[in-house]
């Protein structure tokens, strides 16, 4: 019989696999980065328009993502739709094994499609994951909605971080992805205290829209961007 036990064990397993393939595709498919030396003077930085857009896309993009902390997330499947760990685990397993994909396929879309664009490719991945977590009456719709964000996180990571890296000046990079940093942080603390309020005072749905606001933000942030690269 196949015990809970081993079913754990098999899910454990997948997992440490999918983790090692995230760590190997990385290292062997990126260049390799020159350290750079940031100077102390000027430290201040003169923010350009399509930085502090881009910036701002970010800080909603981990609002968001708090919002739906696996914290959140996990309680949602077990309390509300009558899910078990095992479906959670199930959860990380099936995620990883998107990412992997979608890492591969997608490495060469700068080549035929605007870094802009890519990015609203992932963010439109974000709305529908979001959207399906508004509506999503049992594990099927998570799980479905989880591999959107997979596949959306996939594609919308590098490509931003690479226009943050086009418009943060080299002399403020360790000052600014400092602030970004503690601003994750700080998210990472206090929005899922306050989306567990909203869950347990007026249901999951409060907290899942005000993610499909933030994305649908985002969006629009982006396009403002498209707009101002086809201007020029």
């Amino acid at each position: 019989m196949y015990t809970s036990l081993n079913a754990f064990r098999v899910v454990f397993f997948i997992c440490a696999v999918g983790y090692i393939f995230i760590a190997i595709i990385p290292y062997k498919a990126l260049k390799w980065v020159e350290p750079i030396k940031i100077s102390k003077k000027n430290l201040s930085i003169a923010i350009p328009k399509n930085l502090l857009n881009v910036a701002i896309a970010q800080i909603c993009v981990l609002a968001a993502i708090s919002f739906t902390s696996p914290l959140i997330t996990s309680y949602f499947i077990l309390e509300k739709i009558g899910g078990t760990v095992f479906n959670i685990l199930m959860l990380e397993v099936v995620c990883s094994v998107f990412v992997i994909i979608t890492g591969i396929y997608s490495k060469n879309l700068t080549s035929k499609i605007p870094r802009q664009k890519i990015v609203q490719y992932g963010v439109m991945f974000f709305i529908i994951y979001a959207f399906l977590l508004m509506i999503a009456k049992n594990y099927i719709f998570v799980l479905i909605a989880f591999v959107f964000y997979a596949i959306g996180h996939t594609i919308w990571f590098p490509h931003h971080y690479s226009l943050l890296m086009e418009f943060v000046p080299k002399e403020s990079r360790g000052q600014f992805f400092g602030s970004m940093s503690a601003i994750n942080k700080l998210f990472g603390v206090c929005i899922p205290v306050i989306s567990g309020i909203l869950a347990s005072k007026f249901g999951f749905f409060i907290p899942f829209s005000l993610v499909f606001i933030l994305f649908i933000i985002v969006y629009i942030i982006y396009q403002q961007l498209m707009n101002i690269k086809l201007e020029n």
